[in-house]
């Protein structure tokens, strides 16, 4: 019986290691001849003979790929690579598994893998098991198959998930913000440099967002995989920066010049408080590659005047991106103009349902920052709006959440000197305060430039945060910067 047990569990690896094998060869072809040149010709000066198989050691791994120790990465990014190519019982990743893992981080997963099944791997490859798994590839597979079928069906069990360690997640985060900053041209050394460089707690704070956009509980240790992959399924460009890091290396190349685009000058908010490697997480790339961004208004430059937005955004007729920087705004604030603001608009009160954000985040001092992007022309009008289903809401600061349109409505942003900018309201041919007081997810902007609140209630016009279904968040803020971007085309050559 142990041997007809034995002798079948032998006939599944192999046929799961043949399945492994024909995938590889379909990923191979996405790659061009020359990455076929430099993917064999570096794992075959490096590979190690280990138990009679050649394989790249974790040694071998972490020195080729050189992730600064700062971030603490090289034996994560190891056994990612492992799980990912089926190796984890090999004592390193052997060819077949490293083709796997470079197509899986650089895209060239397509055609023979969907995209939110290479996603649900990565994240998978990352997580620390609740209860051990067995190290065979047939046991592996089937757990991944079993774990996503069950998330598309919304079927987990929270307390079964295999978890992810926030502090992996920062610094992870961390790594992508900063590879965010990296310009086409420049060569690899210079990463390295600026990788090692101060500036790496900087983005360390900002990682902060985007950990609270996963799960906003400070006191948590670790995130679940769900959790995880919902957050990255929303920010789907994210992983893309990891995934050119690994070409720059392997292949020996100074720049991507169809991966990494040039930072050409951008907005002075989004250049002074590093907003654009978050902006980069979820706007389609070729916003950023395909277009010259146009300064169309700042509040600190034009005033805090909505005839001057207004003036200024007029004659500009392509897609926008709206900056909001503010601090927190409460009753205590000494100023009569904020009191007022605070008695016009009512807070929602404890008894609705769900966490309230302010029970996870307390720090008054928390800087804000919030903001859309608006396809289509500005237009003042108010009884009409304007944009369509592919605008959202954002926000970056202190968390990091992407609202989608829901295409309840086809008029998703209004704009009206005498009564401001507003976000997720109901149609209407007026624009009253009444409208401020609804649920769902509404970002609001006063006539003056001074004050505005934003509150994620319940799906609207926009969605709520992917993982944000239980909490209430309503946030009153005091504005300390405005800004709008516009998106101009560059012109083909």
């Amino acid at each position: 019986m142990g041997q007809t047990q034995s002798a079948n569990e032998n006939v599944q690896v192999f046929g799961e290691r043949t399945k492994l094998i024909d995938e590889t060869k379909k990923f191979y072809k996405n790659f061009n001849k020359l990455e076929q040149f430099y993917l064999k010709e570096n794992f075959t000066a490096l590979g190690k003979n280990v138990n009679g198989k050649v394989v790249w050691t974790e040694d071998t791994f972490c020195t080729f790929f050189g992730i600064p120790d700062v971030f603490r990465l090289s034996e994560f990014l190891f056994h990612s690579a492992c799980r990912i190519g089926g190796c984890q019982n090999y004592g390193g990743i052997d060819y077949i598994g490293m083709v796997r893992f470079i197509a899986a981080y650089t895209g060239r997963y397509k055609n023979v893998w969907k995209d939110d099944e290479c996603l649900w791997k990565i994240v998978y490859s990352w997580t620390i098991p609740n209860a051990p798994l067995r190290s065979s590839g047939s046991s592996l597979t089937s757990s991944l198959a079993s774990s996503f079928n069950l998330v598309k069906l919304g079927k987990t069990n929270a307390t079964r998930q295999p978890t992810i360690p926030c502090s992996v997640l920062i610094s992870l985060f961390t790594l992508l913000l900063c590879i965010g900053d990296f310009q086409s041209g420049d060569v690899f050394a210079d990463h390295i440099s600026m990788l090692i460089s101060s500036s790496v707690q900087e983005k360390r704070s900002y990682a902060m967002s985007l950990l609270r956009g996963v799960y906003p509980d400070p006191l948590a240790k670790s995130m679940s995989l769900k959790s995880v992959f919902l957050f990255l399924q929303s920010n789907s460009y994210a992983l893309r920066r990891l995934g050119y890091l690994f070409e720059i290396i392997m292949y020996q190349r100074n720049q991507h010049p169809h991966r990494l685009v040039e930072q050409r000058s951008s907005g002075l908010l989004m250049d002074r408080y590093s907003l654009r490697p978050q902006l980069e997480m979820f706007i389609p790339p070729e916003v950023f590659s395909d277009c010259k961004f146009v300064h169309l208004f700042n509040s600190e430059q034009h005033g805090y005047s909505m005839s001057s937005l207004e003036k200024c955004s007029s004659s500009f007729s392509g897609n926008t991106l709206l900056l909001i920087r503010a601090l927190p705004l409460d009753a205590s604030h000494a100023d009569r103009r904020a009191r007022q603001f605070l008695q016009k608009i009512p807070p929602k009160n404890k008894s609705l349902s769900g966490m309230l954000m302010q029970d996870v985040i307390k720090d008054s001092s928390r800087e804000l920052v919030f903001g859309a992007y608006i396809t289509g022309q500005w237009k003042e009008s108010a009884s009409s709006g304007f944009g369509d289903q592919s605008t959202y809401l954002f926000n970056l600061r202190p968390y990091h959440q992407i609202f989608r349109a829901t295409r309840v409505s086809n008029e998703y942003c209004f704009f009206d000197k005498h009564f401001g900018i507003a976000f997720g309201l109901e149609n209407s041919k007026k624009k009253t305060v009444s409208l401020l007081r609804k649920d769902g997810v509404i970002l609001y902007v006063d006539n003056m430039l001074d004050f505005g609140f934003f509150r994620h209630t319940s799906r609207g016009v926009y969605s709520m945060g992917r993982n944000f279904d239980d909490i209430c968040y309503e946030e009153f803020f005091e504005i300390q910067e405005v800004e709008l971007l516009g998106m101009k085309p560059l012109r083909k050559e």
